[in-house]
C-alpha cells in the first residue's frame, strides 16, 4: 500500500512512502498516482534497466511485507530505502538506479559477513551488489 509521508519531505526528497501490506488505508488513485510517479523516475534515471527496478522491488517486497519504501529523487539518480519506518535513513536495504547501473544496498553492515565476502567490503556503513 502507499503513503504520504507529511513533514519528512526534503528538498530533494518526493516526500513518499510505500507501504505494503494491509494496515496501511489509502485510496486507489493516490496509490495508482504515487505508482505512476516512481514509474516515470525509473524511466529517467534507469532507461533500459527498469525491469530490474522492478524485479528488486518486487522481490524485496515479497521478502519485507511491512517495510516502507522511501523514495529520494537526486540530480543524476534516484535512491528507495527499505525501512521499517517513514525515515529513509534507517532502512536496512536500497535500490540506487541512475543511467550507468542498478546497485542494492546492505546499509549499516558493519559486520555482517556478506559485505566482507561478496562486496570486498569497500565502504565503512554499507555494501553494494552491482
Amino acid at each position: 500500500m502507499l503513503r504520504r509521508v507529511a513533514g519528512h519531505a526534503k528538498a530533494n526528497c518526493l516526500g513518499k512512502s510505500l507501504r505494503v501490506g494491509s494496515a496501511c488505508a489509502q485510496s486507489a488513485a493516490a496509490r495508482r498516482a504515487v505508482e505512476a510517479q516512481l514509474r516515470s523516475l525509473t524511466t529517467k534515471f534507469a532507461g533500459d534497466r527498469s525491469w530490474l527496478v522492478g524485479a528488486l522491488r518486487q522481490s524485496l517486497q515479497k521478502r519485507m511485507p511491512t517495510a516502507y519504501e522511501v523514495v529520494y529523487e537526486y540530480r543524476d539518480c534516484f535512491v528507495i530505502s527499505y525501512s521499517p519506518n517513514e525515515h529513509g535513513y534507517d532502512g536496512v536495504l536500497a535500490v540506487r538506479g541512475s543511467a550507468d547501473d542498478v546497485k542494492l544496498y546492505f546499509n549499516l553492515a558493519r559486520d555482517c559477513r556478506i559485505r566482507k565476502d561478496c562486496c570486498g567490503g569497500r565502504q565503512a556503513g554499507c555494501a553494494g551488489l552491482r
